[in-house]
């Protein structure tokens, strides 16, 4: 099974341990460390999932998700990943499609990409 598959994440720990689990299911998989790497990523390559953390260096989730709900064409659901509940990640929540609590536990993240890469 294959799939686009974004993850949006200044933890490369996070990054490669997801990328990881994903390879080898056979989803294609990109990274980028801050929503605006995302964003150039997402100019070449439309993904077909997001998943996108809160808290990032350069432009944040919030951020991203505001320049990315204003592209043109179809939007990818955008699954938020964050181990704080705090005001940032619960609003990025009400405009996501789904939440992943760090640390993510992997049934929980395969749960998702099925729902969403029927």
């Amino acid at each position: 099974m294959t799939g686009n598959i974004l993850i949006v994440d200044d933890d490369n720990a996070v990054c490669r341990s997801i990328q990881e689990v994903l390879a080898k299911r056979g989803y294609e998989v990109c990274t980028a460390d801050n929503g605006a790497a995302a964003l150039s990523v997402i100019s070449h390559n439309m993904p077909r999932l997001i998943f996108l953390a809160a808290h990032m260096p350069v432009m944040d989730g919030l951020t991203f998700l505001h320049h990315y709900l204003q592209l043109p064409g179809a939007h990818a659901p955008i699954i938020v990943m964050s181990a704080k509940n705090d005001t940032l990640s619960r609003a990025l929540a009400l405009y996501s499609h789904g939440f992943l609590e760090k640390p993510i536990q992997r049934e929980k993240l395969l749960l998702l990409i099925k729902r969403y890469l029927r």
